[in-house]
């Protein structure tokens, strides 16, 4: 689902600030500065990713690159695909409520939809 949240991607002891563009149920579409991302981001890679909730609290996932886009042959990747490794509850809490206010979806015949998204997320 699309967002624009200001984020900070941890690499090896390094820092690099940026914004998630998109993000889903297992991970993020990353976008940073490419002339300030490490030029050797490969698939499989170990990340952290750290933004804050609405309730200003630091929520840091341990990710995993799934692809890295470079604008050219020659550049450092500029946007990321981040997949969860480590879900927390907070991240499902906090996903699970912007998905019901992205889609517009609190209730749908009286039933509250996060209890569904809810199991939703327990099970995947």
């Amino acid at each position: 689902m699309p967002v624009s949240i200001e984020a900070e991607l941890y690499i090896g002891g390094k820092h690099y600030e940026g914004v998630i563009e998109n993000l889903s149920a297992e991970g993020f579409h990353f976008s940073a500065v490419p002339s300030k991302m490490p030029s050797d981001l490969y698939p499989g890679d170990e990340v952290e990713l750290a933004f804050n909730l609405p309730s200003e609290e630091t929520l840091i996932l341990q990710c995993n690159v799934k692809w890295a886009e470079k604008t050219r042959p020659e550049s450092t990747p500029g946007t990321l695909g981040l997949e969860i490794t480590e879900r927390s509850f907070e991240y499902d809490d906090f996903y699970m409520n912007t998905y019901s206010n992205y889609m517009g979806i609190i209730q749908k015949d009286g039933k509250d939809v996060r209890s569904i998204l809810k199991l939703f997320l327990i099970s995947s």
